[in-house]
Order: structure tokens, then sequence, then C-alpha cells
């Protein structure tokens, strides 16, 4: 019996809670598609604290200091657009960045 909602790729409909799993292959696919996106929205959350600690650090820094913290910034913009192209922080950050520098 499935406990939470999950998403299978290639069908239109997940798997709901309480539903009781007849084929396997189609629960495994659907677990390992929840993680895969789970670890994705980690590893977003994660760029965008750390975009943001990078640019409060430039704002309070001078000379190479501030070129080192809008370099994190600018890493970890680049693997968010990479990960997730149209995040509102993006645009955000790309602008922030560029009145630093």
């Amino acid at each position: 019996m499935v406990i939470k909602d999950l998403n299978v790729k290639g069908s239109s409909s997940g798997i709901k809670i309480g539903t009781k799993v007849k084929n396997i292959r189609a629960l495994a696919l659907a677990i390992r598609t929840w993680q895969v996106e789970r670890d994705r929205e980690r590893e977003i959350e994660a760029l965008l604290r750390e975009a943001s600690r990078a640019l409060a650090a430039a704002e309070k820094s001078e000379g190479d200091a501030r070129i080192h913290e809008l370099d994190h910034a600018v890493v970890a913009r680049s693997r968010l657009v990479s990960l997730r192209p149209r995040h509102p922080r993006a645009a955000e950050f790309e602008k922030a960045i560029a009145r630093l520098r």
C-alpha cells in the first residue's frame, strides 16, 4: 500500500495514497522519480542559500574580497539556472551581481 502520492514518469496520473500496488515496477519507478525530484529541490534550496550568503558578504566587502564573493554568487546562480532555468530568484541574483560589480 502506498503511503505518499507519487507521480509516475510518462503517465498522466500518479499513484495515490492508500493505493494497493499491483505493478511493483511502476511503484519503483515512481519512488526513484520522487527521490530525484526531492534531491533536485534540496540542491536548489542550498544554491539559493549560497547565492544569498555570497551576495550579503559581497555587499559588506571591498576589492578582492568582494570579487571573490561575487564569483561564488555567480557560480551558485549558474548552477541554479542549469537546474531550474526560469527560477524567479535567478533574475534577482543576476541584477544584484551586476549592481555590485
